[in-house]
């Protein structure tokens, strides 16, 4: 008998051992019901030091009106292309279908490549040529910029192109281009009668009129903010970070549409005061003043991409420096913080996966492109996958930026996504590897990368083991691959419909910007949340007993004390009786649940109801 109780007392301790386990080295931890099932596991996830490719964003080169090829270029997978006008089209007659084929010829193979496209098409191109289409009077290097044949053969060549370009998934966005030199809505150094040398009125009402009829799906980007101000248009500042066009820098600021709208552009290295940009993009890169300079102008400014300065000396160590340090900050960068997802799922039943991501770029990513969550097998192919209901576009980056502390006064937003996904009894028992990634629907392949040091060649952040059926083996994800070194991205023409699964939101509860595990999954019963205790009750910092013969809760903390009760619609705050609706309960499953807002605000926090996403934020005061 007394060999009997010790072992039970040995096996008693090992369990009372294994509640809480830490993986060392990858900030893994989980939680292990009383029946030796893993219960939820958090991860803490680590930012990579690696600047990288991601689609639309970063250094922007360009192909000229008579190059071929769109040239390697390090970081690059976003490229500018000026096309001549004639080359789309030169009679009025010509269709759309002219268009779509000197596409697919010009742009031949470049989703493998997962190269995407900005289009910008011009009619004067200094230095080049002219490319008028037949029928529209020119010779006069001003008035040939004012005639109605112009504006109706413009006007009808956009609602062409967008047949052509708005479902192009090689098409990134859109410059409007087309007027004036270089398509730059000037004829600098002349002038019109009113002095003027931009665009008239009459012409921007006419293009954006036709842009917006044209494009629903692709953003579309005009020269100067303080041109059509009544269209919501993105900037392309083509005298980027130039001291003597502070102004237009300046405009786009105040202009303010960087949330929904992109801002992009080039530093021009031609004229101007060049004592701040080093007069090339070697001269820039290898400086840090000058480096730091361009970086507080894009921060300001929240521009995703840049283009000229991307001609930049790659095998230069001191370049590599500068190019490093502005490829991080140009356009989003997502970092994830925390993942918590099921351990061990049931066949046929359901795995919870909620996440914590920060942008700590400069700019959003402007398409809703889905997030999705996957089940790998030991040799990294897929054996699951289903969709998150997220939207990325509102993963913000911060606001106010201050040079001095080089960061932006508002920080970035701290994100929160969930899904709970059903997995089906088809996929076999065993231990699978949890991995998320952002897809291009043109294919539904990974494509967008979060900036973490975790990550599998293909796209693909591994974040933990997974038992399905079981408790996971391990949490050994293996050797991870380098961001930068990746080249096997690509995306596809032939795009169809998405072939996995589509998670439901469930209710995430965050306090002091940590979202909380539950052992079980909240509740909303008649709009109120209800969570399991224990969960709540700690993460408020307070001292919890239970009484299971009165099926009863006090919780303590200096001198509060919050007593609540089973199937009781009375609960006490230091004896002061409160009226509660719905009453607290216990599961068939022995879970006592209580309400989240009563609970929070008498212990003295805020909380705040996000009902879109299901997400409850307490601020405590301590």
């Amino acid at each position: 008998m007394k060999k009997r109780s010790f072992l039970r007392l040995l096996l008693c301790t090992a369990a009372l051992l294994t509640l809480i386990w830490i993986w060392s080295g990858r900030g893994t931890s989980f939680y292990e019901h009383a029946d030796g099932a893993v219960g939820p596991i958090t991860v803490n996830l680590t930012e990579t030091s690696e600047a990288f490719k991601n689609p639309i964003m970063g250094f922007r080169p360009s192909r000229g009106v008579n190059e071929t090829s769109f040239r390697n270029r390090e970081y690059a997978d976003i490229y500018k292309h000026y096309i001549k006008y004639t080359d789309l089209e030169y009679d009025a007659t010509d269709s759309v279908q002219k268009i779509i084929d000197w596409s697919n010829k010009a742009w031949a193979g470049i989703e493998k490549r997962n190269i995407k496209v900005v289009p910008r098409v011009v009619i004067v191109y200094p230095g080049a040529g002219e490319y008028w289409p037949k029928g529209v009077p020119h010779g006069d290097a001003v008035n040939q910029w004012l005639s109605d044949e112009l504006k109706s053969r413009l006007v009808a060549f956009i609602a062409k192109l967008g047949q052509a370009w708005d479902n192009d998934p090689r098409v990134a966005f859109v410059e409007m281009g087309l007027y004036g030199n270089w398509g730059e809505h000037h004829v600098y150094p002349l002038r019109f009668k009113d002095r003027s040398n931009q665009i008239p009125l009459s012409f921007q009402i006419a293009l954006g009129d036709a842009y917006e009829a044209a494009f629903h799906n692709k953003k579309v980007l005009v020269r100067y903010p303080g041109t059509f101000k009544d269209y919501d248009f993105g900037i392309q500042w083509d005298s980027f970070a130039l001291p003597d066009d502070a102004s237009g820098g300046n405009g786009e600021i105040r202009r303010d549409t960087w949330r929904t709208q992109i801002n992009s552009g080039e530093v021009a290295y031609n004229w101007g005061d060049q004592s701040k940009l080093g007069g090339n993009p070697d001269g820039t890169l290898s400086n840090i003043a000058h480096t730091n300079y361009v970086i507080d102008w894009i921060m300001k400014t929240h521009t995703s991409s840049l283009g000229w300065i991307s001609d930049f000396s790659a095998n230069n160590p001191a370049v590599s420096v500068g190019a490093k340090a502005m490829q991080k900050v140009l356009g989003y960068r997502y970092v994830l913080n925390q993942v918590t997802f099921t351990g061990n799922v049931t066949p046929g039943g359901t795995m919870n996966v909620l996440f914590q991501v920060t942008n700590k770029g400069s700019s959003p990513f402007y398409y809703n492109w889905p997030v999705e969550a996957s089940l790998l097998k030991s040799d990294g192919s897929v054996a699951w996958k289903g969709l998150f209901q997220a939207d990325i576009r509102d993963w913000l980056p911060g606001t106010d930026w201050n040079s001095t502390t080089r960061a932006y006064n508002e920080a970035p937003a701290v994100n929160t996504v969930n899904g709970m996904f059903t997995i089906p009894k088809s996929v076999p028992s065993g231990t699978y590897t949890l991995a998320l990634s952002i897809l291009d629907p043109a294919g539904w392949n990974p494509s967008v990368r979060f900036a973490n040091t975790n990550y599998y060649m293909g796209g693909r952040t591994p974040i933990g083991k997974v038992g399905i059926g079981r408790n996971p083996t391990d949490q050994n994800l293996g050797s991870f691959a380098s961001l930068k070194s990746d080249t096997t991205l690509g995306y596809s023409l032939e795009s169809g419909t998405y072939n996995g699964a589509v998670g439901s939101r469930f209710s995430t509860i965050i306090v002091n910007d940590r979202a909380l595990s539950f052992e079980a999954k909240p509740k909303i019963i008649k709009g109120v949340t209800m969570v399991p205790f224990r969960q709540i009750f700690e993460a408020l910092g307070m001292m919890v007993e239970w009484n299971n013969a009165t099926k009863s809760v006090l919780a303590s903390k200096g001198n509060l004390t919050i007593k609540m009760t089973a199937d009781s619609n009375k609960a006490s705050v230091n004896n002061k009786e409160f009226q509660l609706t719905p009453a607290p309960f216990v599961t068939p499953e022995s879970m006592f649940y209580v309400n989240l807002r009563f609970v929070s605000e008498a212990a003295g926090a805020k909380v705040n109801w996000d009902n879109d996403n299901k997400v409850a934020t307490i601020k405590t005061a301590d």
